[in-house]
């Protein structure tokens, strides 16, 4: 059991989508689920499960850059831990900073 918070979906032209960050999505050839990042940190800061991330976002703001640590499944296997700079924009429905992605834990 690794941790973190699984990202599903990073809409085109979001600062998530900007920093690389990489979705959930199917195979076109054989319709397998292929699994997107994982985010397993946050300013160096240990996210375990959403709670977690949500917590640590709840202290920066709109505009802030924010280290996102994730690991990274490679079509060859395996996995690979990388950092990502991602610049929060700001969470239209609510007053606080998002990586506009969708997330699950």
């Amino acid at each position: 059991n690794v941790g973190g918070v699984l990202v599903l979906d990073v809409p085109g032209g979001t600062p998530a989508f900007e920093a690389g960050t990489q979705p959930s999505r199917r195979d076109q050839e054989t319709g397998g689920l292929v699994l997107g990042d994982i985010i397993i940190g946050l300013n160096s800061k240990k996210v375990a499960d959403a709670t977690d991330l949500y917590t640590l976002l709840d202290e920066l703001q709109p505009g802030d850059s924010v280290k996102v640590t994730v690991l990274r499944f490679p079509p060859d296997g395996g996995a690979e831990k990388r950092d990502l700079t991602v610049r929060l924009g700001e969470n239209q429905k609510a007053p606080r900073p998002k990586m506009s992605i969708e997330m699950v834990p």
